[in-house]
């Protein structure tokens, strides 16, 4: 059988392990929190900044209209060749 010393010591290193593992991750949330209030859009850096998103469109908005008719586009192409057999 396994001592009971060494029974009640590991069961002690196995909760200082998952303590410390949840303590990490609480600490690594609330910095990653912090981070994003503070530099995230809307904050006061990014009006200060320019980098502030505005409503007009911009590359990426055409970006994905091209996309999307790719997309309508391939799917007519195939849809045409299914009726063909």
């Amino acid at each position: 059988m396994i001592d009971q010393a060494v029974f009640e010591e590991g069961v002690r290193l196995t909760l200082i392990g998952m303590g410390t593992a949840f303590a990490l991750l609480a600490v690594m949330s609330l910095v990653i929190a912090v981070v994003g209030w503070t530099v995230g859009p809307g904050s006061r850096w990014a009006r200060h900044s320019g980098t502030t998103t505005s409503d007009e469109p911009d590359d990426s908005d055409e970006q994905r209209g091209k996309a999307l008719a790719a997309v309508a586009a391939v799917s007519a192409l195939l849809e045409r060749d299914g009726e063909r057999g």
